[in-house]
């Protein structure tokens, strides 16, 4: 064999033994391995690392602590306004509460100077200036108290009853604006107890007591007779 065909011999072995180990190579390379070949890789890393970490779970865990803290909040709200709610009511039981003891201290001076009034005089007159603020007003039986310009009321117990003078009111059905029963109350009816009475001006409408004793919050300028 001359030297020719020994090169070619070579040259064919080592032609076979390089595609052999292209061969072997190929058969065991896995895509996996490499994170630099397909997307798919990079995306099942991400996965694998979220499960690891929980990224899942924190992220549920984070939704289900703001979702507890905005309950908390409306629920702190809601109980602060409750809190003003009986904080207020437990304010107006208790000017109620010193309306009627002083009421009670007065009754013997009253009595005294009402036994000096004779049959034919005048019933006594009181008249109030207007007040920024609410007052507690008592009335006994009979008493009347009329509202001397734009008056607001609260009637707080007892029993009260509509005023109207003005036959003209009457007739046109004009009486006392029950803001609360959204209503007329007319000349003989009945207050609701804590509604909002409204008596725009001083045309001669009012309230009277029609039993022993009324309590009511008043705003405005008004004039009791009795």
């Amino acid at each position: 064999m001359n030297i020719k065909e020994k090169a070619a011999v070579g040259a064919l072995v080592l032609s076979i033994a390089a595609a052999a180990a292209v061969a072997v190579f190929a058969d065991g390379y896995d895509t996996q391995s490499d994170p630099l070949v397909t997307v798919s890789y990079v995306q099942a890393m991400k996965q694998d690392m979220r499960s690891e970490f929980g990224i899942d779970t924190i992220n549920n865990r984070i939704s289900e602590l703001s979702s507890s803290i905005i309950a908390l909040e409306q629920t702190q709200a809601r109980q602060a306004q409750e809190l003003q709610q009986i904080k207020l009511g437990v304010d107006i039981g208790a000017s109620d509460n010193s309306s009627q003891d002083a009421a009670s201290s007065g009754e013997s001076g009253d009595a005294g100077s009402g036994a000096q009034t004779s049959a034919g005089s005048q019933p006594a007159q009181q008249t109030v200036q207007a007040s920024a603020e609410y007052e507690v007003v008592h009335l006994i039986n009979g008493q009347v108290l009329t509202a001397d310009s734009s008056l607001e009321l609260i009637p707080r117990s007892g029993e009260l009853t509509a005023v109207v003078t003005s036959e003209a009111n009457r007739a046109a059905g004009v009486g006392l604006s029950d803001l609360t029963g959204g209503a007329e109350i007319l000349h003989g009816d009945k207050l609701g107890v804590n509604h909002y009475i409204l008596i725009p001006r001083a045309d001669g409408r009012g309230v009277e007591a029609t039993g022993d004793d009324a309590y009511l919050m008043v705003r405005g300028e008004y004039t009791i007779v009795g």
